[in-house]
């Protein structure tokens, strides 16, 4: 699967570093950015630069809340007929749907789940390929425009019951506050905002029928130019079981996707892929993001990862990594 984003994500980036007092051209070369990467939004970026350039900008400039403070000048509409086809749909909670089951033709490397609870629904959000940089800026990114889009139809004073993330907590937690309210908890087993049933169920202002009808054409073109988009999907599946400590076997992931078990085996071998290496590698990705952007325990891990004991955990990282989960954690000055 190619690893790649939708310069939307850079979008108002660049102002923001220049008011921080930022060198953009140095940080978009040292990044390994396009040169042109602003003057076109809509062109596709290596996800690996995009990822370092947040990354070296929260370090280079002191600003640990970097991905927020850039959500302050995004939202959702930058998707274009996506977020013209989300309002199409009934309900707040409806156009969350249609987020998930599409974002993927703007930047097949993030991924958006739903898992509804037992307050309305928890809004899942990850970068869905392995990458060595630390991706807590796009991640907070992209919680907080979901955010901010149920707030725009919940009123400003909306707030969700509670938001989680797996890395750990910056130094100061102020804007997190102003973004997410009180209940925030971090170095957990994922990325999510809580919304709850009352906003799930607000009814949007649909667009007129002639926007609908172009809105639907476009992304039904995009949809079949994307070959159906199985194996992204099938990835998001089981990212979202084994964050929720649900079964991931192949039968688990082909009744989720409405797929027989042949079926999806042979949809991910034309692929190029299958299931056991897929799970695989997310297990391997999860792994490492856990022990560099949190303290949490390797028997912790372990568990979250679908392992019974902490020695399977620790000799299929090194199978993956080449060293022992502790020697990496502490290599990388966790």
């Amino acid at each position: 699967m190619n690893s790649d984003l939708s310069g939307i994500v850079l979008i108002g980036a660049d102002t923001l570093v220049g008011e921080l007092g930022g060198d953009l051209a140095a940080l978009k070369a040292e990044a390994g950015l396009p040169a042109a990467t602003f003057d076109d939004p809509d062109a596709t970026i290596p996800a690996e630069a995009a990822l370092r350039f947040f990354e070296l900008a929260a370090e280079r400039l002191d600003c640990a809340d970097f991905g927020l403070r850039l959500a302050q000048r995004q939202d959702l509409a930058v998707l274009g007929p996506l977020y013209l086809m989300m309002l199409t749909t009934a309900t707040v909670g409806d156009a969350l749907q249609m987020l998930a089951q599409y974002l993927r033709l703007h930047s097949s490397s993030l991924v958006v789940g739903i898992t509804r609870n037992r307050e309305g629904a928890l809004i899942d959000y990850a970068i869905s390929f392995s990458h060595r940089h630390d991706d807590r800026q796009v991640i907070e990114l992209g919680v907080a425009l979901v955010t901010a889009f149920v707030r725009s139809w919940a009123g400003p004073d909306w707030m969700p019951p509670y938001a989680q993330f797996r890395h750990s907590a910056p130094p100061s937690l102020a804007l997190h506050r102003r973004v997410f309210g009180e209940e925030i908890a971090f170095e957990q087993e994922r990325n999510a905002v809580c919304v709850d049933a009352a906003a799930l169920r607000i009814p949007l202002q649909s667009p007129g029928a002639e926007a609908r009808k172009l809105a639907i054409r476009m992304i039904r073109r995009r949809d079949a130019l994307d070959g159906g988009a199985l194996m992204p999907r099938a990835e998001a599946a089981i990212r979202a079981r084994i964050a929720y400590g649900q079964p991931c076997s192949v039968e688990a992931i082909a009744g989720a996707l409405g797929y027989s078990v042949r079926s999806l085996q042979r949809g991910l071998a034309a692929a190029g892929s299958g299931f056991e290496d897929m799970r695989d590698a997310v297990r391997a990705d999860l792994a490492r993001k856990y022990l560099l952007q949190s303290h949490v325990s390797l028997a912790e891990i372990a568990d979250m990862l679908g392992y019974a004991q902490p020695s399977a955990l620790t000799r299929a990282f090194r199978r993956w990594h080449g060293v022992s989960p502790l020697r990496y954690r502490r290599d990388a000055g966790r």
